[in-house]
């Protein structure tokens, strides 16, 4: 996938933490959780894998670690209204952060505030989790800036859920 789009969040299995992202009938990545009860997941764009994990005491910075060359090894933290600033692969910094108020709808923004991608989750969806639409060429260049805005919302749902669930 080279022009931007419209990529659709699948969840194959209702009860396993897993998710696939697909555009045109073609699957680009996945993300996949190997333990329901841990935040770490594993990324997986074409042949190469990352694993993302909530690390801190207080679960505040997101490790990311590369499965291939260069093996890297970044963390970074989270702000309490869970926005999230990454230096990205490019030498630019993108911004992640909710767009609206009562829907689940986020955004990664680049320097000049214009959105690269937006993401909004389905949360009561069984099969399409979601939707996501990339402004930005090439595609592939921001897949896995994708990945990490996925996990985060992710994470987001699952904490205001357990919030909910003990009032």
């Amino acid at each position: 996938m080279n022009t931007p789009g419209t990529i659709t969040v699948k969840k194959p299995a209702y009860l396993k933490k897993h998710f696939e992202f697909w555009h045109d009938n073609e699957l680009l990545a996945e993300i996949n959780y190997p333990s329901s009860f841990k935040s770490d997941a594993v990324v997986t764009i074409g042949d190469k894998k990352w694993v993302l994990k909530k690390t801190g005491f207080w679960k505040t910075k997101l490790e990311i670690k590369a499965e291939q060359s260069p093996y890297t090894l970044e963390s970074y933290p989270i702000n309490w209204n869970k926005k999230l600033e990454i230096r990205y692969q490019d030498g630019n910094t993108y911004k992640m952060k909710r767009t609206a108020v009562f829907k689940a709808e986020y955004a990664w923004l680049d320097a000049q505030q214009k959105p690269v991608i937006s993401i909004l989750s389905r949360s009561h969806s069984k099969s399409e989790r979601g939707k996501v639409q990339i402004h930005a060429t090439p595609v592939a260049e921001y897949m896995l800036l994708l990945m990490i805005g996925w996990y985060t919302v992710i994470h987001t749902e699952e904490q205001s859920a357990a919030v909910i669930a003990s009032t």
